[in-house]
């Protein structure tokens, strides 16, 4: 699937839904993103995993470290290892 990202400042992603898990702290630990509609069982879904030091965010890794949107939101940690 070819995905055109059409960056706005209001929104990153404005085409896609977006979702988030956050961590004990309150940090965004994942984001995932995926055409409207897709259910979070459905592999349809580009994952990111934040990275922190001391609070802030230091990195940002992609899912099998891949930028495709054919992962499961519900599965997210075990893209990680």
């Amino acid at each position: 699937m070819s995905v055109r990202f059409m960056p706005s400042t209001a929104d990153p992603i404005p085409q896609f839904e977006t979702k988030f898990a956050y961590d004990g702290s309150s940090n965004v630990e994942y984001a995932g993103y995926s055409e409207p509609g897709a259910g979070t069982d459905e592999a349809r879904w580009l994952i990111v995993k934040y990275t922190y030091s001391a609070g802030l965010v230091t990195g940002m890794l992609f899912a099998s470290d891949q930028r495709s949107f054919d992962k499961v939101w519900d599965d997210r940690a075990t893209y990680f290892a």
